[in-house]
């Protein structure tokens, strides 16, 4: 899938249904470096995959600085799931990548947070560059929303207080 999702076979899988930056974004917590091959995209493949890739640049480092935890719920192509990634030196360089599955149908999700509980955070979407300031009540639980299944949400946060 890191490769190109529209080339996948669709009478056996639904990759082509999914992004180039939704199947690049999976890879980011986990490989420092990998390869993509832009050869075979199409011009707006190759112009996401541009962005994409260089919003990820910005961040790489600090995100190889953090610990991965999985949160959200088991991926079954019908949920929400992701990881959280913290930084222990640097409460302002955290971390959340969600994926929408493709066959989901909630468009807001409360999502179970690692160690923010009761704590004021503030929480920048790194592609669009809007934030926002909120207080994590006790559950941990944090409500995100996108508004097409098939998308995900790359986003950084800092501990406010």
């Amino acid at each position: 899938m890191l490769q190109n999702p529209k080339r996948a076979n669709p009478d056996r899988s639904d990759g082509p249904q999914h992004s180039h930056s939704y199947c690049f974004a999976m890879g980011v917590p986990f490989v420092p470096c990998f390869f993509q091959s832009a050869q075979y995209l199409d011009s707006a493949g190759q112009e996401e995959m541009k962005t994409f890739i260089s919003l990820y640049k910005k961040n790489r480092g600090d995100i190889f600085d953090c610990y991965t935890f999985p949160v959200g719920d088991k991926p079954d192509n019908q949920s929400w799931s992701g990881f959280q990634m913290i930084n222990d030196y640097d409460s302002a360089k955290n971390y959340i990548l969600l994926f929408r599955e493709l066959h989901n149908m909630e468009n807001l999700k409360p999502v179970q947070m690692k160690f923010v509980a009761g704590k004021t955070i503030r929480i920048s979407d790194i592609e669009s560059g809007k934030s926002r300031i909120l207080k994590v009540p006790g559950s941990g639980n944090i409500e995100f929303e996108t508004k097409n299944p098939g998308n995900y949400l790359f986003l950084r946060y800092s501990v406010v207080e």
